[in-house]
């Protein structure tokens, strides 16, 4: 999660936009455009179809795509009300993560946390567990 305080810096680059329950936001396996930081309200983070957790106010997806090699979303997420966000394109990624290293710090550490969560989950179904450690968030 972004802090509060550092929310504000997020969104010095950011536009804030309002969407509906059940949008998709960003779908697995398509081309990374954007970051996004949830303000209010919920989504679902989906791999492979199967839930694997809640998002909330301060929670923020996308940066895979922006920060890896593979330039992809590794998860779908779907709003599961009507979410307020923080959106940003990657050239205002990029300047933000640089001109703010304390969360580009949170980012960078969520990510790579984020990564060897979906190494793992990989291990998983490659044995057929998946289902087990997808249920947890």
């Amino acid at each position: 999660r972004i802090p509060r305080r550092q929310r504000r810096h997020v969104a010095s680059w950011a536009d804030e936009v309002q969407v509906p329950a059940g949008k998709t936001l960003t779908k697995e396996g398509e081309y990374a455009r954007e970051f996004f930081v949830i303000i209010a309200g919920d989504a679902e983070l989906q791999r492979s179809g199967q839930r694997l957790a809640g998002l909330g106010a301060g929670d923020f997806f996308g940066d895979a795509g922006m920060l890896g090699s593979a330039r992809t979303h590794a998860e779908t997420v779907v709003t599961t009300s009507s979410t307020r966000l923080l959106v940003m394109g990657r050239r205002e990624f990029a300047a933000m993560m640089w001109r703010f290293p304390a969360v580009a710090e949170r980012i960078r550490r969520q990510a790579a946390t984020r990564a060897a969560r979906r190494a793992a989950l990989d291990q998983l179904s490659k044995r057929g567990g998946v289902h087990a450690a997808a249920s947890r968030p």
